[in-house]
């Protein structure tokens, strides 16, 4: 699918590229096989790459596959950036 560049977010830019192959790849190997490796890390990483595959959608215009994982992968993201800053005093 394309992207629909009056709803592209300003920190994305409507290329054109199809990157479905990579994501496919993704998806269906480099995930499994995270699985296979380690489970607790696939099992983490799974919904990682669909929020950031959702997240690249939503950047470009296009709806997430998964709304309640992207809102999981958002709050995760945040909640994770939010304790690393607060480890820090003076970094805001």
């Amino acid at each position: 699918m394309d992207c629909v560049p009056e709803l592209t977010n300003k920190h994305f830019i409507c290329t054109g590229a199809d990157f479905s192959d990579i994501w496919g790849t993704i998806h269906n190997k480099i995930v499994p096989d995270m699985k296979e490796r380690c489970f607790n890390c696939g099992n983490h990483a799974d919904p990682l790459f669909k929020g950031l595959h959702d997240h690249v959608n939503v950047g470009i215009g296009k709806e997430p596959f998964y709304p309640k994982l992207y809102d999981g992968f958002v709050k995760e993201i945040n909640d994770t950036y939010n304790g690393y800053k607060n480890r820090f005093t003076g970094f805001k």
